[in-house]
């Protein structure tokens, strides 16, 4: 009597990815189902975007805000008092109509921002401080 050979039944492998791209004031968080069907040898690798912190300029509160890198207190009030007196921001740009938000600060600020989602900043954001270059002879 030969020996039985040992068979395995593949199995189902099922995941869900939430896919949102917060750049993009269009995109809304949605989940995609995937299945895959395992296979001898198989090896399987999910690649995850970087997790970005980010908040929602539409209902952010001043102390979330305030994690933003440079917004303190005043910047905070200003930015809430916009908000109240035109409607929730409708994109991010919109930002630099508010006293103390110019071209530079939002540039600094883009990374962060957005206009749907959830706030994700639970910690205030540093910015790495540049470097400063000297004169032609070196000072």
């Amino acid at each position: 009597m030969s020996d039985p050979v040992e068979t395995a039944t593949p199995r189902k492998l099922h995941f869900h990815v939430l896919r949102h791209d917060p750049r993009d004031p269009a995109s809304e968080p949605h989940l995609e189902n995937f299945e895959l069907e395992e296979a001898a040898g198989m090896t399987l690798f999910i690649a995850l975007n970087e997790i970005r912190e980010q908040l929602d300029l539409r209902d952010a509160e001043a102390d979330q805000l305030q994690l933003l890198p440079r917004v303190g207190p005043a910047l905070a009030g200003r930015i809430i008092e916009y908000r109240e007196a035109n409607g929730p921001f409708r994109t991010i740009d919109e930002i630099v109509a508010v006293k103390g938000i110019g071209d530079s600060s939002f540039k600094k600020l883009e990374p962060y921002l957005v206009t749907s989602g959830a706030t994700t900043v639970t910690e205030k954001i540093r910015l790495p401080r540049s470097k400063k270059t000297g004169d032609a002879t070196g000072n």
